[in-house]
C-alpha cells in the first residue's frame, strides 16, 4: 500500500511538473511571437511621431503569407498595444482562442465580427475585441484607460490598413454590462446613433472616462475596443475613439 502512494505521488508530481513546462513553454512562444510581430511592423523614422506617419508602416504583404486573415494593424502609441487585427468569415469566435498566425492559443488575438463589420473601417461603428491578457499582451493593458492621468496622456489609436492609415481620438473609457453592442445599437440609423452617443457621453460609473471636450456627432465613425472586465467576468471595458484623420496610400 506504501509504495503503491509513493508511486502515485511521485507520478502526480512528474505530471505537476509536465503541465508547469508545458504551460511555460506555451507562454514562452507567445512572447517570441509577439516580437516576430513587432519587427515585422516596419519602424517608422525616430524623428517623427506616431500622429506624423502618413505612410503604412507595415508589410501586409509578408504578414498575409504567414495568415490571409490578418487585414489591419492596431497600435496606441505609449501603451503595448501594437498588433494585428484579424476577421474569420463565419467564426465570431475563432480568434479568442487562435493566435494571430492562426496556431491554438488561449490568449487569442484582436478580431472584429464579419457579420457586424468590413475589413475597410468604413461602419459607423467598428468593434474590435481581444482578451484581457495576464501579460499585458493583446488587450491586457485597456483598463490603463481607467487612470485618468494615463487616459489623459494617451489618446491616439493607429489603425493601419493596406488602403490607408487612420487615426482616432480616444474619448470615452469605461466598464460596461456585457450587452453585444452591435446587437444592441444600429448605429447604421442616425437616431440609434445619436441616442448610443448620449449614453456613452453620460456613463456615470467610478472609473468612468470621458473627454467631454471631444466633439462626436452624426457623420463621424467611432471604434472601440473591447475585452473582458477584471473586476466583473460579466462585463467588459472599452476604450472608444472617433475617426479624425484618414491618410489614403
Amino acid at each position: 500500500m506504501k509504495k503503491f502512494l509513493l508511486c502515485f505521488l511521485l507520478l502526480a508530481v512528474v505530471a505537476g511538473t509536465g503541465f508547469s513546462v508545458y504551460v511555460w513553454m506555451e507562454e514562452k512562444q507567445a512572447e517570441e511571437r509577439i516580437e516576430e510581430l513587432k519587427k515585422m511592423r516596419q519602424t517608422a523614422s525616430l524623428n517623427q511621431s506616431e500622429e506624423e506617419i502618413e505612410v503604412v508602416p507595415v508589410d501586409f504583404e509578408e504578414l498575409k503569407k504567414i495568415n490571409p486573415d490578418i487585414y489591419a494593424w492596431i497600435t496606441i502609441p505609449g501603451t503595448a498595444i501594437d498588433t494585428p487585427l484579424l476577421q474569420k468569415e463565419g467564426d465570431v469566435s475563432y480568434y479568442l482562442s487562435h493566435s494571430w498566425n492562426g496556431e491554438e492559443n488561449k490568449n487569442g488575438a484582436v478580431c472584429s465580427e464579419s457579420k457586424y463589420n468590413g475589413q475597410d473601417f468604413e461602419d459607423v461603428h467598428t468593434v474590435l475585441y481581444g482578451n484581457n491578457c495576464e501579460d499585458g499582451s493583446l488587450f491586457g493593458g485597456l483598463e490603463s484607460f481607467a487612470d485618468e492621468e494615463f487616459f489623459k496622456k494617451h489618446k491616439l489609436i493607429a489603425v493601419y490598413t493596406p488602403e490607408a492609415v487612420r487615426y482616432y481620438r480616444i474619448f470615452a473609457a469605461y466598464e460596461y454590462d456585457g450587452r453585444h453592442l452591435l446587437q444592441s445599437f444600429d448605429c447604421e440609423k442616425p437616431g440609434e446613433f445619436k441616442k448610443y452617443i448620449e449614453s456613452i457621453f453620460q456613463q456615470r460609473n467610478l472609473y468612468a472616462q470621458i473627454d467631454g471636450a471631444c466633439e462626436v456627432s452624426q457623420g463621424d465613425k467611432i471604434l472601440t475596443l473591447s475585452t473582458g472586465s477584471s473586476g466583473n467576468s460579466a462585463h467588459t471595458y472599452l476604450v472608444q475613439g472617433v475617426l479624425e484623420q484618414t491618410f489614403l496610400q
